[in-house]
């Protein structure tokens, strides 16, 4: 009796919690954030477009800019942080073996992922590890060189 008490009062909290939980994921707009509205890390959506559209599209625009000008105008505006590439985690190419680096120093290169419209697609989030890399290479050299000036 007393363990049925017990299974009926867990039960009945988790489902408070989830409707508590839900509830104030609708009264922000949506079943809750999972990123901070205006985060530069993730692609803007049009209206009329899927998802899965606009980030083959955002990649694509992504990728269209030389990794060493894009450094550059990243230092210019203050910004280190490193690119990372989304898959099943987050992924930051060209780190040194054993170094790991804090999610809020990273971009998420926009339109990465492990959904894919298109073989385009897939070849496009090949081609962001590889530019994630070659950036993240680039950027540790810059701050060797100005740590040792």
């Amino acid at each position: 009796m007393i363990l049925r008490l017990l299974v009926s009062g867990a039960i009945a909290l988790a489902l408070l919690f989830f409707v508590i939980w839900f509830g104030y994921g609708v009264i922000r707009g949506g079943i809750g954030p999972l990123y901070e509205e205006g985060d530069p890390g993730l692609p803007l959506r049009l209206e009329g477009e899927t998802p899965l559209q606009s980030d083959a599209e955002a990649l694509r625009a992504f990728l269209g800019t030389n990794p060493a000008a894009r450094l550059e105008r990243a230092l210019a505006e203050q910004d280190v942080r490193f690119l990372g590439v989304q898959r099943e985690g987050l992924e930051v190419p060209g780190l040194p073996p054993g170094e790991s680096i804090a999610p809020s120093r990273v971009l998420v290169v926009p339109g990465t992922g492990t959904v894919y419209r298109s073989g385009d697609h897939a070849n496009l989030d090949r081609r962001a590890l590889r530019y994630a890399s070659a950036y993240n290479a680039l950027l540790l050299k810059r701050l060797t060189e100005l740590r040792g000036s």
